[in-house]
């Protein structure tokens, strides 16, 4: 997982890319948000949960979990400690349910990994992936909206 960061800078960091994803028309929408846990008025956890909606129809449902703890300076820094991404392809009136395209996270139990998915939306396989390889949520956003501007049939896995 990557090193501590302080609060602040995380916030402005995530601000500018979803900004830069905006400008460029990767991202129509986003509900995204930070939500805060704090106990005796010190922030001990931040989520970021929501939904981002690509230009290309395809929805990611982000969920991640960030440590928080005070530190250098007497300022809240962020470590994050659990990832979910979830992106799938809306379906067409008359089609099939939601599509799933990629998935990455770590909520079986094991580590970091990423789910594969043939043009139906089957998972055929999961890869684990190392914390330093994991991409960034810029990344995801961008790789979701790749495949999402493929048909089905043209996707690769």
């Amino acid at each position: 997982m990557p090193g501590w960061v302080s609060w602040e800078k995380y916030q402005v960091v995530h601000q500018h890319y979803m900004q830069l994803l905006y400008d460029e028309g990767v991202v129509s929408d986003d509900t995204l948000s930070f939500v805060e846990t704090v106990e005796s008025g010190e922030i001990v956890q931040v989520r970021l949960e929501g939904e981002v909606v690509c230009a290309s129809g395809v929805r990611v449902r982000v969920l991640k979990w960030l440590a928080a703890e005070r530190r250098t300076r007497n300022r809240i820094y962020v470590r994050t400690t659990f990832y979910q991404y979830h992106a799938w392809r809306l379906p067409a009136a008359g089609q099939p349910p939601a599509q799933p395209i990629l998935r990455y996270d770590q909520a079986h139990g094991s580590g970091l990994h990423r789910h594969h998915f043939d043009p139906a939306g089957k998972q055929v396989r999961h890869v684990e992936v190392s914390p330093d390889a994991m991409p960034t949520l810029e990344e995801v956003i961008r790789e979701a909206n790749e495949l999402g501007s493929t048909t089905p049939d043209s996707r690769h896995m």
